[in-house]
């Protein structure tokens, strides 16, 4: 959260973002923790707009917030960016028990132990996506755009920063 207040305030003093305009702001999501600090920054004043949870090879958090539902049975995808493409977020019941409380994280916990299908109703699924976009790619996109953005741009990205970067460019489209 620290660091999220940090950069703004470094594009600020720049002059490259204001307080009246939200920001969109792209994450990693394979790990609850950075969607989760943006949720908590924006609740303390942090002018973001939507936060787009970036995913690779897994749609658990996609079905969660965009279906209201998400199968808990561990399976994890084979990409290349193994970190980010858990069905379950480490960290996601911390969203659950914010937004829903205690006793639907306990139902969240008791659904991952077993391995079943843990679903919300209306209400709840509203309640967790607001101001959340989930994007999922596959491994053969970041391989790509890790490529393309070197030729067009000379920047070489990493995984982790080709996901984020497909991410926003889905929200944008």
């Amino acid at each position: 959260i620290g660091l999220l207040f940090a950069i703004f305030g470094e594009l600020s003093d720049r002059g490259e973002v204001s307080t009246i305009y939200p920001i969109d702001l792209a994450v990693p999501a394979g790990d609850f923790s950075w969607p989760m600090a943006a949720w908590y920054a924006r609740k303390m004043g942090l002018p973001i707009g939507t936060i787009i949870c970036a995913s690779c090879d897994s749609d658990g958090i996609r079905d969660l917030l965009h279906r209201g539902q998400i199968r808990l049975d561990g399976s994890k995808g084979t990409s290349f960016v193994p970190r980010y493409d858990c069905r379950v977020p480490a960290g996601l019941e911390r969203l659950i028990y914010t937004l829903l409380g205690r006793e639907e994280v306990q139902e969240f916990v008791r659904k991952l132990e077993s391995g079943g299908i843990y679903a919300v109703n209306p209400e709840q699924k509203r309640l967790l996506s607001e101001g959340m976009y989930v994007s999922v790619n596959n491994s053969l996109r970041l391989a790509g755009v890790i490529p393309n953005a070197y030729r067009t741009f000379g920047y070489l990205m990493s995984p982790c920063a080709a996901l984020v970067y497909t991410g926003v460019l889905d929200h944008q489209f």
